[in-house]
C-alpha cells in the first residue's frame, strides 16, 4: 500500500449530481461503474475529504443501484451505512445498522442498495493502517482481510463512530475557517482511525448472513454474459442455455442479488450504455439512432419511449445537458 497520487490534504466540497459521468469524473481514487435499476433520475451528494493517508467519503443515492468498481488502489478500505440507509446488499451480505463492511485486498466493490442508500467510505494507507492497529494491540481479534466481509459491531461503538463521521462532514460549511480546516484534518488523520480499528477489534457478533457462493457466481456469469452480448440483443433464455441452469433458478439469484428481474437488468444495462455513450460523444456528428442500433435498439419509436420512460428525459435531452 503506497500513498495515494498527488496526496496532499483536500477537500472535494459537497457537490449533488443528476448522472453517473458528472460523479465518476469528480471523486478523486475510485473506480466507480454504477447501474441505476429502475425508472426514475439519478441523484447523488458526495464529499470527500483526503489527508496525506487517509481518504473520507460521504455518499448519498436516491436510486436503486448495482455499484460496482473498485475503492483506492492499496489502500485498507471500509464502509459504515449511514442511520437513513434501509436495505443494502454487499458482496452478498445482508448488511444491518451495526455493521462494518471491509473491502477485499484488491478493493472490488459490488452491492445493491435502495433509493435510500447513505454510506461513509474511509480509506487508510499501510503505515497509517498498521499504526492504528498496533495501538490497539489487536493480534487477539485481527481480522482477516484477505475478501469482503461484514463484521457485527456493537450498536453504541458504530454510533459513536458515526457521531465523529458526521462530524468531519459538517466540520465544511461553504465558509469554514482555517481553525475548522485544522480539526478537520485533525479528526481525519488521528482520530478517525483510532476509533476505527477499535471498533473492528471490539467487535464480537461475528459476520452477516451472506447468500451462497453458488448463487452469487451465477449473477456474476449472467451479468458477464450481458457485458458481453450487449451488442446485440441477448435473452433470459440466452443466459439460462449458456449457464444450465433453469429460467426459476436464474429469476430467484437475481431477486436475491440484486432485487431485480434478469429482464431488467439486461434492458437497464443497455440503456445506460446508449446514456453514456451519449455523454462521451455530445460534440461528435454521431446520430442517436447510430448509438441506440449500436446497443441493440433496432426500433427507434420503442427505444426513444423506453429510453424516457427510464430516465424521465429524452436522448436528445441528455445529449444537450452534456453539451452545456
Amino acid at each position: 500500500m503506497q500513498k495515494l497520487p498527488g496526496a496532499s490534504p483536500f477537500v472535494v466540497p459537497k457537490q449533488s449530481f443528476q448522472d453517473f459521468e458528472d460523479l465518476r469524473e469528480t471523486i478523486k481514487h475510485w473506480n466507480l461503474d454504477f447501474r441505476q435499476l429502475e425508472a426514475g433520475r439519478f441523484r447523488g451528494e458526495i464529499l470527500q475529504v483526503n489527508s496525506e493517508d487517509v481518504c473520507y467519503v460521504n455518499a448519498r443515492f436516491r436510486q436503486k443501484l448495482h455499484q460496482q468498481g473498485a475503492a483506492p488502489e492499496e489502500y485498507f478500505t471500509v464502509a459504515i451505512p449511514g442511520t437513513s440507509c434501509q436495505r443494502l446488499r454487499w458482496h452478498g451480505y445482508d448488511v444491518s445498522a451495526s455493521d462494518i463492511m471491509i473491502f477485499p485486498s484488491d478493493g472490488e466493490l459490488n452491492s445493491a442498495s435502495d433509493e435510500n442508500f447513505h454510506v461513509y467510505t474511509v480509506s487508510l494507507s499501510e503505515e497509517k493502517f498498521q499504526e492504528a492497529f498496533a495501538i490497539q494491540d489487536a493480534s487477539a481479534g485481527r481480522v482477516q482481510f484477505s475478501g469482503p466481509r461484514v463484521i457485527r459491531c456493537r450498536a453504541d461503538s458504530v454510533r459513536q463512530l458515526l457521531r465523529l463521521l458526521h462530524k468531519i462532514s459538517v466540520t465544511h460549511p461553504p465558509t469554514s475557517t482555517e481553525e475548522n480546516a485544522d480539526l478537520r484534518m485533525e479528526l481525519l488523520s488521528q482520530t478517525l482511525p483510532m476509533l476505527l480499528t477499535r471498533v473492528i477489534t471490539e467487535a464480537t457478533n461475528g459476520e452477516a448472513p451472506r447468500l451462497s457462493a453458488k448463487r452469487r457466481a451465477l449473477v456474476s456469469k449472467a451479468i458477464a454474459l450481458i457485458q458481453q452480448s450487449s451488442h446485440f440483443p441477448i435473452t433470459v433464455e440466452d443466459i439460462c442455455e449458456r449457464t444450465g441452469v433453469s429460467m426459476r433458478t436464474l429469476q430467484y439469484a437475481f431477486r436475491q442479488c440484486l432485487n431485480v428481474t434478469p429482464k431488467c437488468y439486461i434492458q437497464a444495462y443497455r440503456l445506460q450504455r446508449v446514456k453514456a455513450e451519449l455523454a462521451c460523444h455530445r460534440h461528435s456528428p454521431l446520430l442517436v439512432s447510430d448509438v441506440a442500433n449500436k446497443w441493440g435498439f433496432w426500433h427507434m419509436g420503442d427505444f426513444a419511449r423506453i429510453y424516457q420512460r427510464f430516465f424521465l428525459e429524452k436522448p436528445s435531452e441528455t445529449r444537450r445537458f452534456f453539451s452545456s
